[in-house]
């Protein structure tokens, strides 16, 4: 569904931002970016992965 973002937060600074499906997909692209935020809350259809292997 349009419109739908993730919430993001930076693990330094603790800022919560809201993003884009292709805002987060080019963060992920890069790794230097990408290692300071984690996915606060995603859309329910774009859960990755990762999210079940964490919980484990």
């Amino acid at each position: 569904m349009a419109g739908e973002k993730y919430k993001i937060k930076n693990i330094r600074s603790k800022v919560e931002s809201d993003v884009s499906q292709k805002e987060w997909e080019t963060i992920q692209a890069n790794d230097q970016i990408a290692k300071n935020y984690v996915v606060v809350s995603a859309p329910a259809n774009k859960l990755s992965k990762s999210t079940t292997e964490e919980t484990k």
